[in-house]
């Protein structure tokens, strides 16, 4: 399933249109770091409130094609780029972690 099928008015891509079309194969919402390294699979998206630079490291080792930063935190500009780079889309919400969940399973989206 790519990106671009979870996206509605709620979601905000703040990385490059183009990787929308990344594709992924479950989620996983954590807010330590070391946690989310250890026990999240390849290929996940990752739904978390930490909008920092080490949130971007850790999508990258574990190879996420996306990370929703949830509750509207603040995002960088510096982080937008360095998801560019890693072709990681960057995805913004109002939503809290596990609302996303709830809304994604109410679409049939997991």
């Amino acid at each position: 399933m790519t990106i671009r099928s979870l996206m509605t008015p709620d979601y905000l891509m703040l990385s490059d249109d183009s990787l929308l079309d990344n594709e992924f194969t479950g989620v996983y919402s954590g807010d330590l770091l070391s946690m989310v390294l250890h026990k999240a699979k390849t290929g996940a998206i990752l739904i978390t409130v930490l909008a920092n630079m080490n949130t971007l490291a850790v999508a990258s080792l574990r190879e996420f094609p996306a990370v929703i930063i949830t509750e509207n935190m603040d995002v960088s500009e510096a982080m937008i780029q360095k998801a560019n780079e890693e072709s990681i889309a960057l995805i913004k919400t109002a939503f809290s972690s596990h609302e996303v969940i709830i809304d994604f399973a109410k679409r049939n989206r997991l």
